[in-house]
């Protein structure tokens, strides 16, 4: 593999992590559940494109975990397991950052839940490529 591609994933994987971190820390201190969903879908996000990137593809300017994971799975089929997960975190790229519609709040256990799944596809991962 090219030294310019593992380290161009290793820079996702890091940005996932403190996206990660944060999440994790958010939810610790009782913090918005809305950001704490966003953080958890980034952290995925981020850990899935530097996946796509490690299996040879080009990273594209998408936000669509289901697309991703999809795409990822097309190559190494072991991902097809996280497709629930993604599928868990999709929504919170839009609806946990922008009103569209009457103020919502999402509750805590959403928050938990987002965070339990981006876990699960970044531990997947790093178990894949570690």
């Amino acid at each position: 593999m090219q030294a310019s591609k593992l380290k161009l994933a290793q820079e996702w994987f890091a940005k996932g992590d403190d996206d990660l971190a944060s999440a994790r820390i958010l939810l610790e201190e009782d913090g918005p559940p809305n950001t704490i969903c966003f953080l958890s879908h980034q952290a995925a996000e981020k850990y899935l494109k530097g996946s796509v990137i490690l299996l040879g593809k080009k990273s594209r300017k998408i936000h669509d975990l289901v697309r991703l994971v999809n795409e990822v799975s097309r190559i190494d089929n072991s991902f097809l397991p996280l497709l629930d997960s993604c599928e868990l975190l999709n929504p919170h790229y839009i609806e946990a950052r922008y009103p569209l519609g009457p103020p919502a709040s999402l509750p805590k256990s959403s928050a938990r839940l987002a965070l339990e799944a981006s876990e699960e596809i970044v531990a997947h991962i790093q178990k894949k490529f570690a």
